[in-house]
This record gives structure tokens, sequence and C-alpha cells, in this order.
């Protein structure tokens, strides 16, 4: 006898599967944010290293014009860079929140229908016994009214 599975069971594999890939997207989120992380803390690094060069040049007395203006313009490209990954870095803690969000959502879901299942498989259970209860009551009253007969 094959047992297939009830609309519970099969409810709650369903929520089961959607919170595993609510899990993966997560942990992809999770990934790409600590790389715009990692690219933001780079290009800043890179502003900081030009920024030392320049008090560096003044500190030395000697200042070349022209490459004082490669490396403002260098700055410039780096500060740019960095302000479009820290837009991106926003964007990612975003879609980590929003991954989240639906990680805790489904998970509600899986818990809920876990219980549903539950809570009918006991209800299930007491119903069988109060109905085996009954049977074995009737019987015990029939054969006790055979006697008196």
């Amino acid at each position: 006898m094959s047992k297939r599975p009830s609309k519970v069971q099969r409810l709650v594999r369903l929520n089961q599967f959607r919170e595993e890939l609510a899990s993966g997207v997560l942990r992809q989120a999770i990934s790409e944010q600590l790389h715009a992380q990692e690219d933001h803390q780079s290009a800043t690094g890179a502003i900081d290293q030009l920024g030392q060069w320049k008090a560096r040049s003044f500190a030395d007395g000697g200042l070349d014009l022209g490459l004082y203006g490669a490396v403002l313009e260098l700055e410039q490209a780096a500060m740019t860079r960095a302000d479009k990954l820290r837009l991106s870095l926003l964007d990612c803690e975003r879609r980590t929140d929003q991954a989240q969000g639906a990680l805790n959502t489904a998970a509600s879901a899986t818990r809920a229908s876990e219980n549903r299942g539950k809570r009918e498989h006991t209800l299930a259970k007491a119903t069988q016994e109060k109905r085996t209860f009954d049977q074995v009551s009737d019987l015990l009253l029939s054969t006790r009214e055979v006697r008196h007969d």
C-alpha cells in the first residue's frame, strides 16, 4: 500500500522548499554585500593613500605641479569610484535586508504548516482512539445485552 502525502504534508514540504530557496538568496546577498564592502574599503584606501602622498609632497617642499595635478585627477576618479561603490553597497544591504525578511516569512510559514500538521495528526489520533473506545464499548454492551436476554 503506497502512502500518499496528505495536503498538509505537501504544504509543509513546499514551505520547506521555499525556506531553502530564501536561505540561498540570503547567502548570495550576504556574499555580494561582503564583496561590495571590500571594494568600497579598497576605494577609500586608495583615496587615503593619495591624500597621504599629497601631504608628504607638501612636507618635502619640492612640489611638481604636473605630478600633483595627475594625483588630483586620480583622487577625483577614486572619489567618484568610491561614491559609486558606496551606492552599490547600500543597494546590497537593502537586498540583504529583503532576503532576510523573505527568509523569516518562509520560516514562519514552514513552522505554521508543521504545527498545523501536528495538530491534525493529534486530532486524527484522538478521533481514532475515541472510535476504538466506542467500538469496544458497543461490543461490551452488546455482549451484556445478549446475556440478559
